[in-house]
């Protein structure tokens, strides 16, 4: 979950699964938290903080965890074409339009 929420764009496959389980193990996530409450708000991640429960890339999309989801067969494609379309802008007014 922190690496998807540290992502400007996140595609998911349909088959991923996401989790924050550090719980689990007697510590906090706290090297991804800021990312991913970034990413879903407070509640969410409170709720997924404490819980660890494991996430589909349905739910996933439902929370702003990721932008889309695509069948895994396309996920290589999906990515080509955001790619191409992030190769044709500035990189200047890119850099300065992230939040």
């Amino acid at each position: 979950m922190g690496l998807a929420a540290a992502c400007d764009i996140a595609v998911a496959s349909t088959k991923a699964i996401f989790a924050t389980s550090e719980v689990r193990f007697g510590i906090i996530p706290s090297a991804i938290s800021p990312y991913v409450l970034r990413a879903i708000g407070a509640r969410q991640a409170t709720r997924y903080f404490q819980s660890a429960e494991r996430i589909d890339a349905v739910r996933a999309r439902e929370i702003g965890l990721v932008h889309e989801t695509v069948e895994a067969e396309a996920l290589d494609a999906r990515i080509q074409e955001i790619v191409g379309a992030l190769l044709h802008g500035g990189p200047l007014a890119q850099a300065a339009a992230r939040t």
